[in-house]
C-alpha cells in the first residue's frame, strides 16, 4: 500500500495478471470488439474472470485507480447474453465509457444486473452454504 491507501500501480497490474486473462472472442463471442478497443482508448485495460475474482474487482473499481482495470465476467461464469450486457452497462457507466450499442439493456438493466449478481454469488457460494 502507498500513503493514502491506494495500491501502487505495479501491484496493481501484479494483481490483474495474477487473477485475469486477456478478452478474446472465443471467451466474449457477443462482445463487440470495436467496443474493447474503445475501452481501451480511454485508458482501460480489459479483462477477463471467474465469479470471485470478477466479483472481487468489480467491487473495488473505481474511475481513479493508478491503472485503470476494466474485468468482465469469463464464459464460466454462465451469465445470459442479457444479463452480461446488464453487467457491461454498469461498468461502461461507471467508468464513464458508452455503453455497448447492441448490448444496452434500458428498461430491464437493473433487473438483468441484480439476477447476473444473484447467479456469480451463487457460483461462488452456492445458497445451501450461505444459508447455513
Amino acid at each position: 500500500m502507498t500513503r493514502g491507501g491506494f495500491l501502487s500501480r505495479q501491484v496493481i497490474r501484479v494483481l490483474a495478471w495474477a487473477t485475469t486473462s486477456a478478452t478474446c472472442r472465443v471467451a466474449h463471442a457477443h462482445l463487440s470488439e470495436p467496443w474493447v478497443a474503445l475501452a481501451r482508448a480511454y485508458g482501460w485495460w480489459v479483462r477477463v474472470a471467474g465469479p470471485r475474482n470478477f466479483l472481487l474487482w468489480r467491487n473495488h473499481l473505481t474511475p481513479e485507480m493508478a491503472l485503470r482495470v476494466m474485468v468482465l465476467p469469463n464464459r464460466d461464469c454462465g451469465l445470459s447474453s442479457a444479463e452480461f450486457g446488464a453487467v457491461i452497462a454498469d461498468l461502461a457507466q461507471r467508468a464513464g465509457l458508452p455503453e455497448v450499442s447492441d448490448q444496452a439493456i434500458s428498461a430491464g438493466q437493473r433487473y438483468w444486473l441484480d439476477r447476473a449478481d444473484r447467479r456469480l454469488m451463487e457460483k461462488i457460494a452456492p445458497i445451501s452454504a450461505r444459508l447455513s
